[in-house]
C-alpha cells in the first residue's frame, strides 16, 4: 500500500488491516478463526510485507507487556515492521517500551515507537499509523495477550487469498 493512501483507496485499506487475538483474525466484517487458516508456505514464493501495530496500554505498569511474543513470531524479520504506539503514557512505562523496541532492533527487527505526550483519540492515532504504513497488510494487536507465533503467516495467507494480485514488495 502506498504511503499516505488516499480516501479513494479507503476500501482497499480497510481490507488490508486485520485485528488479531489468540483465536481469530478480524477484517472489515469478516472473521477468520485461526484454527481454520492454513499457514503461508514459504515455497509459495510471495511473502507480503507486514506491519504489526501495537497500542501500548496507558496502565502498562499494572499489567505485563508482552513484547517477548514478537521475538517468537514465525515471519521473516526483513518483511516486518513493528510499531509501538505509546499514546500519552509517561516514564517509566515509556522507557520500558523504548527498551523493548531497542531489543527487537538488536535482533534484526525494524521497530519504532510513536509517542504522543498528551492523550489523543486512540482511533485517530492508530488510523494515522495505518495510513502511513507502506506494508502489504497491517496487523493490529494487543500485546497484553500473547500472539500465536504463526499469526502473521496466517494473516498473510488470508491477505493473499483475498487479494491475489497483491505484490510482495522487497524491504529496504
Amino acid at each position: 500500500m502506498a504511503r499516505g493512501a488516499s480516501p479513494a483507496n479507503g476500501e482497499q485499506l480497510r481490507d488490508s488491516v486485520y485485528w488479531a487475538n489468540s483465536a481469530a483474525l478480524v477484517c472489515a466484517d469478516e472473521i477468520f478463526p485461526l484454527n481454520f487458516i492454513g499457514l503461508l508456505d514459504s515455497a509459495e514464493g510471495r511473502i507480503p510485507s507486514a506491519c504489526l501495530i501495537a497500542q501500548v496500554p496507558e496502565n502498562l505498569h499494572d499489567r505485563p507487556f508482552r513484547s517477548d511474543c514478537i521475538e517468537k513470531l514465525d515471519y521473516p524479520r526483513q518483511m516486518l515492521e513493528v510499531v509501538f504506539v505509546a499514546n500519552g503514557i509517561g516514564d517509566p512505562c515509556l522507557s520500558s517500551v523504548h527498551v523493548s523496541a531497542g531489543g527487537l532492533r538488536d535482533i534484526g527487527f525494524r521497530a519504532r515507537v510513536v509517542t504522543h505526550s498528551v492523550q489523543r483519540n486512540p482511533i485517530v492515532v492508530l488510523e494515522n499509523e495505518v495510513m502511513a504504513s507502506d506494508a502489504d497488510f497491517i496487523l493490529l494487536a494487543d500485546l497484553l495477550a500473547a500472539l500465536p507465533p504463526d499469526i502473521l503467516r496466517k494473516a498473510a495467507k488470508v491477505h493473499l487469498t483475498r487479494h491475489p494480485s497483491s505484490p510482495a514488495k522487497p524491504r529496504r
